[in-house]
């Protein structure tokens, strides 16, 4: 347990910034992210990508807002007086849960250990995470415990996901004997039957 309490403080004083490229990944219209790295660089990429949305959304709506009412300007086609139309801000509370609403599908789930119900995106971290030192998995012994606990369920996940919509990769080796296997069980899944005749 020491030896992954001090695996897991190096890895998080080493990994405070992501780098471009994780940036990249996270503003990728993927909706679904597969790891095996213990560091929480995606975490941090997504929450960089989030305050940039939010500061530009806050520019627009600040420099839309009007006597204390929002005003609506329309695209495409209509009249001039349908572009004017404006909203006003009367019901606090609707907003409120509006807006709880609109921050936990913007939130990233981080499966399993921090789940966000309603999370439009989601991270799955199948070897562990440094933010739990004893989840992650790197002894022989903790690889065995793995293949036969949590490993089935995270792997039935993933592979429910690949049937049906896409999922990014991340820190996978694509020779991983357990990438294989979760590709390999999918294809079979997905082959046509072949039926006697």
């Amino acid at each position: 347990r020491d030896i992954k309490e001090r695996i897991a403080r190096l890895i998080e004083e080493r990994s405070q910034h992501p780098s471009l490229l994780m940036s990249l990944l996270t503003s990728l219209p993927c909706k679904s992210i597969v790891t095996q790295n213990y560091d929480r660089l995606i975490e941090r990429a997504y929450e960089c990508r989030n305050v940039a949305e939010n500061r530009a959304l806050a520019k627009i709506e600040n420099n839309d807002f009007r006597g204390g009412e929002k005003e609506y300007r329309g695209g495409g086609g209509g009249s001039s007086s349908d572009a004017g139309a404006s909203c006003s801000g009367n019901s606090h509370i609707s907003s409120v849960v509006m807006e709880q609403e609109l921050q936990n599908s913007e939130a990233l789930s981080v499966i399993p250990y921090a789940p966000v119900r309603g999370a439009d995106r989601w991270l799955l971290k199948m070897h562990g995470c440094v933010s739990s030192p004893e989840s992650i998995v790197i002894t022989s012994d903790d690889y065995r415990t793995y293949e036969s606990g949590r490993k089935k369920a995270l792997a039935g996940l993933v592979q429910a996901n690949l049937m049906t919509s896409h999922l990014l990769f991340v820190g996978f080796s694509l020779t991983d004997p357990n990438y294989q296997r979760i590709i390999e069980e999918v294809r079979h899944a997905l082959k046509p039957r072949q039926h006697a005749t």
